[in-house]
């Protein structure tokens, strides 16, 4: 790898966007996982004085998890 090469990996998140999940219904119980997940993952960027000023990108993981991306 060169100094100067960026590798980033990510999840593949096989449910799309939340978005697309929500279209297929909710129940509540994934209602309030995803807000758990996107809540600790603002609190964990605040913790790293780390300000997010325009999520957009929350995608749901094979295991119905939120993850907050950069689209």
């Amino acid at each position: 790898m060169c100094q100067d090469e960026v590798i980033i990996f990510m999840e593949y998140c096989s449910h799309g966007t939340i978005e697309e999940v929500a279209k297929q219904g909710l129940t509540e119980v994934v209602i309030r996982r995803y807000t758990k997940d996107i809540l600790t993952a603002v609190d964990c960027l605040h913790e790293h004085n780390v300000v997010h000023r325009d999520i957009k990108g929350i995608v749901s993981s094979r295991t119905f998890n939120a993850l907050l991306c950069s689209l």
